[in-house]
């Protein structure tokens, strides 16, 4: 997803708002050609600022606190931007991100509810709260049942190295609803429906991905999988 139009000075390096995207983007770029990946960049960045920079202008103004990142979840992330991929042709069933939360369809309650992240030092439910149930529905949260000291690969365990620093926004990765995505590569074997991976940034409490070749790592592509076939089963 890229947001970022030029019109203000970045004040930072490595946030989810700022003059260095254009890096963030090539590196992602260059992360999915070794993976083998589709990789497909859309600009939200009028959208981002109506949502996202006048809501934060206004409601200072206004002798409010404002919250962007609730607000960029909510209308650009989880919103905008699946639409605009599916608007390009891009079929997908569920949108997955690297939050730190878990979704699951409550029986009780007969809807989706949002429930914190395995690791409470990087949950981040509260960034997340406002997603609707159809949001909720087809959100895939793999890192949730991680503890982030342990890091995480893109699914690779050699011929790639390096670190994806507040990767943009939606990195999307295509592969059918029964894909075979292990832990050496994404790999398109079956079923006709996908997921589209979306890598957040680590503004405001949001999890990078860190790209290494170190066994100690896990992946997260295995846990993505088990996470699409429960909610397919479900």
């Amino acid at each position: 997803m890229a947001i970022w139009d030029g019109q203000y000075k970045s004040t930072g390096k490595h946030a989810c708002y700022g003059s260095d995207e254009e890096e963030e983007i090539h590196e992602a770029r260059e992360v999915a050609k070794k993976l083998d990946i589709p990789y497909h960049v859309f600009n939200c960045s009028a959208e981002y600022k109506q949502a996202v920079l006048d809501y934060f202008k206004s409601e200072y103004l206004a002798g409010r606190t404002p919250n962007p990142c609730i607000q960029c979840n909510q209308l650009i992330k989880f919103g905008m931007l699946p639409a605009m991929a599916g608007k390009s042709g891009i079929s997908f069933d569920f949108f997955a991100t690297g939050h730190y939360a878990s979704v699951e369809f409550s029986e009780k309650y007969g809807r989706y509810v949002l429930k914190k992240a395995a690791d409470l030092k990087k949950d981040q439910t509260y960034f997340i709260h406002r997603l609707s149930q159809d949001q909720l529905s087809r959100a895939l949260l793999p890192f949730g049942r991680f503890l982030a000291a342990f890091g995480f690969t893109s699914g690779t365990t050699s011929g790639t190295s390096g670190s994806m620093r507040n990767a943009p926004e939606l990195s999307t990765t295509t592969a059918p609803r029964a894909a075979a995505i292990g832990a050496h590569s994404a790999e398109i074997s079956s079923g006709t429906s996908n997921i589209a991976i979306s890598i957040p940034s680590n503004a405001s409490g949001e999890s990078a991905t860190t790209v290494s070749s170190s066994p100690r790592h896990i992946s997260f592509l295995p846990a993505l999988r088990a996470d699409a076939i429960k909610r397919i089963s479900a």
